[in-house]
């Protein structure tokens, strides 16, 4: 039986497809190793003591350059975006724990081994927990010699992320919550008010919104398997 290109596409949609485009993940992402990950977390948690506190790590570079996405326009209206020159950027290190949605940032000139090992030894300060463990990915600032020597006499205990794993670390919703409302179709005319705005939602919003966050940010993690789109030949 011959279809036309509406036919073929009612049966589609009749049969239960949609037309999208298929999500992108980094090509060494291992399933197995996210599953590894995912129940061994669930057995920390599992035996987490009171005195222990667990924090989820990253690091966010905003960057002073509109960012168009999609939103609903009135058909046959053009919205339009101003776009900035100049690309500056700002650079930040968070510290998430889930428990009572407590957030930590420190902002730096660069995110690097000597910015990392700073971000600990402040962290160490803002919880009385005896243990801190503290889950993070595998950048460079995160493993080099000062951390490890640092790590030796430290309440910290590090676990790593599984390679390529970005959404097995919750503070990753944090950074497109401040990407919705403090970037998305949004134009600063100077890096002056680009800054002010980053970093009030920092200093000033984050307080604010705490059951929003409660709300988008958990860690209710799930595997991204993978399942390669097949092209007809």
């Amino acid at each position: 039986m011959k279809y036309s290109r509406s036919g073929m596409t009612d049966w589609l949609i009749q049969h239960g497809f949609v037309y999208k485009r298929p999500k992108k993940i980094p090509g060494k992402l291992d399933p197995e190793k996210q599953r590894i990950f995912i129940e061994q977390y669930r057995a920390l948690k599992e035996t987490l003591n009171p005195d222990e506190e667990i924090y989820f790590i990253d690091a966010v570079h905003p960057e002073h350059q509109s960012q168009a996405v999609c939103g609903w326009i009135k058909k046959g209206v053009q919205k339009t975006l101003q776009t900035s020159g100049k690309q500056l950027r700002l650079h930040f290190a968070g510290a998430l724990c889930l428990t009572g949605m407590k957030i930590f940032t420190e902002e730096y000139k660069t995110v690097d081994a000597d910015a990392m090992l700073d971000f600990f030894k402040k962290l160490e300060k803002q919880t009385e927990a005896r243990i801190i463990h503290v889950i993070l990915d595998n950048a460079r600032s995160n493993k080099n010699k000062k951390l490890e020597e640092f790590l030796m006499s430290s309440r910290i205990k590090v676990h790593y992320l599984p390679p390529y794993s970005p959404n097995l670390n919750p503070i990753e919703r944090l950074w497109k919550i401040l990407k919705e409302k403090k970037v998305y179709n949004r134009y600063y005319e100077t890096s002056v008010t680009f800054f002010q705005a980053i970093r009030g939602f920092f200093l000033e919003e984050i307080p604010k919104i705490t059951d929003i966050l409660k709300c988008r940010i958990n860690d209710k993690f799930q595997v991204v398997d993978l399942n390669p789109i097949k092209l007809a030949v």
